[in-house]
């Protein structure tokens, strides 16, 4: 019950919770475009933050490559890598799972709060619900008890390459153990 691991998409609603709790304080709004926050995104005068909560920015589900997922990222490197990948529709037209798209979002929260995911988790999610075990980090911090990665290998399992998770900020970058499982169940 010790084992830090990633929690995955469990981050998203997380993410989610952050949005909506800035929209109350209307520090951001649910149609605002992206172009208000990331001013040069493409095409971010058609994207809006509706759209990144639903899944319908157009935005990849991966915008980093293998390569740059070994090293940590910030969220705003993160948004740097979407620039660079077209979009997989005109925004709105669709509906596609994007992990990219909750990683831009997680960027648009920290600039309307003026602090960082990490620090936004800590601060209106985690500390509240006494979630002490839980929390959004990369590969730099000491993380005692971090699960590691495995992998079949034909004598069995080894251990995977090193990937960072940071540059899955809002959509996929949070660790969590078994002692906060009674508030994430």
């Amino acid at each position: 019950p010790e084992t830090r691991f990633n929690i995955a998409s469990v981050t998203k609603p997380m993410t989610v919770t952050l949005a909506i709790q800035l929209m109350v304080e209307r520090a951001l709004g649910y149609n605002d475009t992206l172009a208000k926050w990331i001013p040069g995104f493409p095409r971010g005068k058609e994207i809006t933050i509706a759209q990144l909560l639903r899944h319908r920015a157009g935005i990849p589900h991966r915008v980093t490559t293998t390569a740059e997922e070994v090293r940590p990222m910030t969220a705003a490197e993160v948004v740097e890598a979407a620039k660079r990948v077209p979009l997989k529709f005109q925004p709105g037209d669709h509906e596609s799972y994007s992990s990219g798209g909750f990683s831009v979002l997680a960027r648009v929260l920290e600039l309307a709060s003026g602090k960082d995911y990490a620090t936004l988790l800590q601060e209106r999610i985690c500390g509240p619900l006494r979630m002490t075990h839980t929390l959004h980090t990369d590969s730099r911090h000491l993380l005692p008890g971090r699960a590691a990665s495995y992998e079949p290998a034909p004598e069995g399992l080894e251990r995977a390459p090193l990937q960072d998770l940071s540059f899955l900020v809002g959509a996929g970058s949070v660790r969590a153990d078994g002692r906060d499982r009674q508030i994430l169940a």
